[in-house]
């Protein structure tokens, strides 16, 4: 396995892509994801070949209960053979779900450290804004598949500016199952390491817009 299934801080969101490679003397090849011992659906992608192969599999964490999972991935060949292929303990995160267009008032709530966010950006590209900022945060922005795409964290401002170009991957979603949009993007919002020490709430707007206004205390 050349990819892990959790990122390296130990969360596993959007859609998590595994890839390796391995022997196979038959032509087929599936996969079966355990959650807490429980069979998820899971899609594998490999050419219809026998030999030393290169796959990818894919686990969509979309209706996933938050917070710890130990999860299994099973790779079973139609020369008989199965094998667990990789697996280990990961961190689903809560998201609130953010839509195009909005102002949301919300927080990191006090004890917490940071909040999670999924936007569906449709066809548009990704614009998440956040003002009147009450301390000092860091803000990242993922892709679909839980991919990192960039962070800001700027000091002595109270907002911070968050872009994605609309993702224009070949997906067909299904309308039987839930699966994750094929432009969805992911906010993280965290205390900032240059924050002062504190757990009170962080309160702070969020607006899903390229058009921002400006104002004497916003900038």
């Amino acid at each position: 396995v050349l990819s892990p299934l959790e990122n390296e801080e130990g969360y596993a969101f959007g859609i998590r892509r595994i890839e390796g490679n391995m022997q196979v003397d038959g032509s087929e090849m599936r996969t079966d994801f355990f959650v807490d011992m429980s069979l998820r659906p899971g899609q594998i992608y490999v050419p219809p070949v026998s030999g030393q192969v290169d796959f990818t599999m894919e686990w969509d964490t979309i209706g996933e209960i938050p917070g710890d999972h130990d999860v299994v991935i099973l790779l079973r060949t139609s020369d008989g053979r199965g094998q667990v292929v990789t697996g280990g303990h990961v961190n689903i995160p809560d998201f609130t779900a953010i839509e195009n267009d909005t102002v949301v008032y919300s927080c990191i709530a006090m004890g917490a450290q940071e909040s999670w966010y999924s936007l569906d950006a449709e066809d548009k590209n990704a614009y998440v804004n956040l003002l009147e900022i009450s301390s000092d945060v860091s803000v990242s922005l993922y892709d679909r598949y839980g991919m990192f795409i960039g962070m800001n964290d700027l000091h002595d401002v109270d907002y911070e500016t968050l872009r994605g170009l609309k993702q224009e991957a070949d997906v067909v979603e299904s309308e039987d199952t839930e699966s994750t949009p094929k432009n969805a993007f992911f906010v993280r919002v965290r205390r900032s390491e240059n924050a002062p020490p504190s757990v009170g709430e962080v309160s702070y707007v969020m607006v899903q817009s390229k058009d921002v206004g400006t104002s004497e205390e916003t900038g």
